[in-house]
């Protein structure tokens, strides 16, 4: 499936409530019908969740341990839907044009290297929501439960994949541009086509900054949580600060490519440049490859860049807090 396809079935399905009007702008519309109606359903099994949740916390003598572990349950559980949604929709409406213009792929190997972290994420929340099935109720009510968790779950696996798998089509679709260009001959290469190209980036920048900063801070608290669970004895939590870790690296990995390829690109604009027949188109060249390397990374809303580094920080946080709350008998 390439990438407009995607990105217009999410949308005619009710995943992300935008509209387009005839000059293909794209404006976040949460009164889609599609979409009010997914919500709807959605906020049902939601309920039936949460009151499951409430049933096992009045049964059982709730510490604060317990407490954090249903609290993360519920948000790792339900909070995706509104969360991939309205960043999908936001990254959508800041593309403009080029978010249903698309015509990328994902390849099976790239699939599954979406997909495996995901299926983890899905694993740590289904083996911590087993204890529910203990609750003093009837079978048809812990059919019922049955039903709610393989719904919600299901939901939760496919909104953390359409967030990242969409993230990456857009990128890739970007990267197919850059290649485009350099793999043309720097005879027919304008001034214009480079202004594009700097163009785009910084129009995807902006486009997957609220993604980016949303990403990096949810994994940062799923990290810190998920392992001091897994240090007092919920080892399942691991799953989840496992496959979220790995969810980065793809990320962080695919950018640092794009980043390599707006230096070539930038390394192009400095030889056309040199090939011009005027001081005056030399500069304008010489100029434009500056303003593509002045471009800079991707950020989370200007809080910190999206490189390897990052993700060294986040380990150390996470370490930090850890220490912390063990040795304050949190």
């Amino acid at each position: 499936m390439k990438s407009f396809q995607q990105t217009r079935a999410m949308r005619k399905f009710g995943f992300i409530p935008v509209s387009e009007d005839e000059n293909g702008c794209i404006r976040i519309n949460l009164f889609e019908p599609v979409f009010l109606v997914l919500l709807v359903v959605r906020c049902m099994f939601i309920g039936a969740y949460l009151y499951f949740v409430s049933i096992y916390a009045l049964q059982q003598e709730m510490f604060i341990l317990n407490t954090v572990l249903l609290s993360i349950n519920v948000l790792a559980s339900c909070g995706t839907f509104f969360y991939s949604s309205l960043l999908i929709a936001l990254a959508a409406e800041r593309l403009g044009n080029n978010t249903f213009t698309g015509k990328s792929h994902i390849t099976l190997k790239t699939f599954i290297a979406i997909i495996t972290p995901q299926l983890l994420y899905a694993a740590g929340c289904v083996l911590n929501q087993l204890p529910l099935f203990t609750l003093d109720i009837s079978w048809v009510s812990k059919c019922v439960l049955s039903i709610t968790l393989i719904f919600v779950n299901s939901l939760a696996l496919i909104d953390i994949f359409l967030l990242v798998s969409t993230c990456y089509l857009w990128v890739l679709d970007f990267k197919m541009k850059i290649a485009e260009l350099l793999n043309q001959d720097k005879a027919t290469i304008q001034i214009n086509n480079f202004e594009k190209i700097n163009n785009d980036y910084l129009s995807l920048k902006h486009a997957l900054e609220p993604a980016t900063f949303a990403e990096f801070s949810f994994v940062q608290l799923l990290c810190v949580v998920s392992v001091y669970l897994a240090f007092k004895g919920n080892i399942y939590n691991l799953l989840q600060f496992i496959s979220m870790l790995m969810i980065l690296v793809l990320m962080v990995r695919v950018l640092s490519d794009l980043y390599e390829l707006m230096e070539k690109v930038a390394d192009k604009a400095e030889e056309v440049g040199l090939e011009q027949s005027n001081l005056r188109s030399m500069f304008r060249y010489k100029q434009m490859s500056g303003k593509m390397r002045r471009a800079g990374l991707f950020t989370g809303l200007g809080y910190f860049t999206i490189e390897f580094s990052t993700i060294t920080a986040l380990l150390a946080t996470t370490l930090t807090y850890l220490i912390v709350l063990l040795q304050s008998n949190f």
